[in-house]
């Protein structure tokens, strides 16, 4: 789980959906402490990330980052400090 800030908790299912998750108190999400929590189906949460990105949504983008998220393609192999 990647704790973003202030008790925002991002989660990857193992069926590639995430599941964003808001606690109370600002600790590890542990049932009574969780205020929203809420699960985005792979293809939703592709889209999100793509639409608030620098250059927005383009044709052909959302397949390409689904083949990465679902990790079929490594789309920054090369790219990331050059490994």
């Amino acid at each position: 789980m990647f704790h973003v800030k202030d008790g925002l908790f991002f989660r990857r299912n193992d069926d590639h959906s995430v599941t964003i998750i808001k606690t109370t108190d600002g600790k590890e999400p542990a049932g009574l402490n969780v205020q929203f929590s809420e699960t985005l189906d792979d293809g939703s949460w592709c889209s999100l990330v793509l639409s608030v990105s620098a250059f927005g949504e383009r044709p052909g983008d959302w397949h390409a980052w689904m083949r990465h998220h679902k990790g079929d393609e490594d789309l920054l192999f090369g790219k990331r400090g050059g490994y």
